[in-house]
């Protein structure tokens, strides 16, 4: 059931690909709308993809350049050369041997292995990596308090995005569904205990969409999730790409766990699909970590489509 991931499609809101941010910059640059272009060098900073040598380098230069292309712009005062001056400066002082480094990717997928865990569209993979070396439960502390802060900010923006791909993949009410959780969850964030049952619905959803394709008759199953995480084990995405194909075997192992069994009264089950969807498990007990952890799995399983 599993299918090779696209992984030059959209990756959260400000995605492109190395090649086409530069041409984009490049025309921007061309045309003399210096605005754009400024934007365009920006957002290199919230690349979910890797950055290489190789890739920064067009930018550094063309950072470097603003000054000679725009020189009727660009003043001893003016805004734009602060802007242009500050985009030089942040390029010319990343260290290139250290980022992304495979090493460091390897390291913080070992910590996060068996914890639940995935990395979400809103995440900052960078901060992520840098606290490769720390213990896993700093790095999940992490996580819940990025994602709680300031009124649950990056957890409504991931459920966000969850809409805008049911709504690029024709998700018909879900999409409605996701974007009224949004709305309840504005009112008040407590509310979370009540749409966690529609949150499991929506995930076994998305899971199908994305790698069951236009399998109409499709429905996720235990055995699915395992042979789709034992067929990803055998095409492995190096380069550029490897951090991506860690977190997708996340998002096999997570799903697996999910689908755990489960047995006793409603407030001694195991928190799972299973024991959520069979009415065995006490409403009351479902915890906020919990909550955001789903939000990640469902948002991390649109990046495979």
């Amino acid at each position: 059931m599993v299918k090779k991931i696209d992984f030059d499609k959209k990756i959260g809101k400000n995605f492109k690909s190395d090649e086409q941010r530069k041409k984009d910059t490049e025309e921007k640059i061309e045309s003399g709308n210096v605005r754009e272009a400024l934007e365009e060098l920006k957002t290199v900073f919230k690349f979910v993809e890797p950055l290489s040598e190789k890739a920064v380098e067009p930018y550094i230069q063309l950072a470097n350049r603003m000054k000679e292309i725009f020189p009727q712009n660009i003043n001893a005062t003016s805004i734009i050369k602060k802007q242009v001056e500050n985009i030089r400066l942040a390029f010319n002082e990343i260290d290139l041997t250290k980022i992304w480094r495979k090493e460091d990717c390897d390291t913080l997928f070992k910590k996060m292995d068996g914890t639940g865990w995935v990395l979400g569209q809103q995440m900052d993979y960078y901060k992520m990596l840098n606290l490769a070396n720390e213990d896993s439960e700093y790095i999940i502390q992490t996580i819940i308090d990025d994602y709680s802060a300031n009124d649950f900010l990056l957890t409504l923006d991931e459920l966000s995005d969850i809409a805008d791909f049911l709504d690029n993949e024709d998700g018909d009410g879900f999409s409605n569904q996701v974007k009224q959780i949004i709305e309840i969850l504005d009112i008040n964030i407590g509310f979370y205990k009540t749409i966690m049952p529609t949150l499991i619905t929506i995930f076994q959803y998305v899971y199908v969409k994305v790698y069951a394709g236009n399998d109409e008759n499709a429905v996720m199953h235990r055995h699915d999730i395992v042979k789709d995480l034992n067929k990803r084990k055998l095409n492995v995405e190096l380069g550029s790409k490897y951090i991506f194909y860690l977190n997708e075997l996340l998002i096999f192992k997570s799903s697996l766990e999910l689908f755990g069994s489960f047995k006793g009264s409603i407030n001694e089950t195991n928190y799972s699909r299973h024991s959520i969807v069979h009415g065995k498990f006490n409403p009351d007990r479902y915890t906020e970590e919990e909550f955001i952890r789903l939000v990640l799995l469902i948002s991390s399983i649109c990046l495979g489509k």
